[in-house]
């Protein structure tokens, strides 16, 4: 397997990490402010912001890495739709990008063990569109 790369293939490569990446960001809002619409329904009322804080600190990490295989995953599979041949390879460095990404945005908000799980979710995601898309 060769990995030619072609300048299209690359944009494609680049749009696929983009959505895997917003795919990612929109789940950690969507679960947080989930959260706090039950918390609010729970206490008839305005919910301790503190209890969201702390509810948003303590799993966003988490939620994150395992959407990261999700978000590259569809990123994959949308992006490769006519990659033809090149749909692996085109799969397994959207993975890379996005892990790559991944690792930016660690180094922004602080290292941790998500972050390093969070890169391997996005390499298993891409390799799985990349066995879907073959």
């Amino acid at each position: 397997m060769s990995l030619n790369i072609s300048g299209k293939d690359f944009l494609r490569v680049i749009l696929g990490s983009i959505i895997a990446l917003v795919i990612v960001f929109l789940s950690s809002v969507i679960v947080v402010t989930v959260y706090a619409t039950i918390q609010g329904f729970a206490v008839r009322g305005a919910p301790d912001q503190a209890v969201i804080n702390s509810f948003a600190e303590k799993s966003v990490d988490m939620i994150t890495a395992i959407c990261m295989v999700f978000g590259t995953f569809l990123g994959g599979i949308i992006a490769s739709i006519r990659s033809g041949k090149s749909a692996f390879p085109v799969c397994i460095l959207i993975g890379v990008v996005t892990a790559l990404a991944g690792l930016l945005f660690g180094f922004i908000g602080g290292l941790n063990i998500w972050t390093f799980v969070g890169m391997a979710s996005a390499v298993l995601g891409g390799f799985l569109a990349g066995l879907v898309k073959r």
